[in-house]
């Protein structure tokens, strides 16, 4: 069983496309894409955190899409996601995390990991060793990100060269990130 991280799927957004510069027209491009990238990535044994925007469809569509993805799936609530909304106040079956502390392990050593849909400023074992995952800011250059502290965090948006609408482990993240000059291009 592997930890999997990815942020701002953004399914059935047609504006996003243009906006991240995605490699595809249509939205129904965009769920193939993400499918096939995921489904070769992640198994059935595997967890995939999705730290928000995960979707604009409603409840129903969204659970038929993520039911066609393997692993299993924990949501993290990001500013778009209204089908959560929907489904807490119709089944009030499913919880949803803000942010969430998780352990996970980086060249076989344990480590803590912070994540949250917003780039934060400080997180648990930020100065002992912890990382932080996030999403978000898309492309944009935010402030937050230069500052030598956050070099332990990372924009795990799906639209990033570091994840290319792939979910990664950690430990692909830590590797990849060092190919590039900014974690958030």
């Amino acid at each position: 069983m592997a930890k999997f991280y990815i942020s701002d799927l953004h399914l059935g957004h047609e504006k996003i496309l243009a906006l991240d510069k995605r490699p595809v027209t249509t939205v129904e491009e965009n769920e193939q894409l993400i499918m096939t990238k995921w489904n070769a990535a992640v198994t059935n044994a595997d967890i995939v955190y999705i730290l928000g925007d995960a979707s604009y469809y409603d409840y129903y569509k969204t659970i038929n899409i993520f039911n066609k993805l393997k692993g299993r799936k924990i949501f993290l609530r990001g500013n778009h996601d209204k089908w959560m909304d929907e489904q807490e106040n119709k089944h009030n079956s499913m919880r949803y995390h803000e942010c969430l502390r998780v352990g996970d392990y980086l060249f076989n050593e344990p480590v803590t990991v912070s994540l949250c849909h917003y780039p934060m400023a400080v997180w648990d074992k930020q100065f002992n060793g912890g990382y932080h995952l996030y999403g978000h800011i898309h492309l944009n250059h935010h402030p937050i990100v230069l500052h030598p502290d956050m070099n332990r965090s990372f924009n795990v948006g799906c639209m990033t060269k570091l994840m290319d609408y792939t979910p990664r482990t950690l430990q692909d993240i830590v590797i990849r990130s060092q190919e590039f000059q900014s974690q958030n291009r």
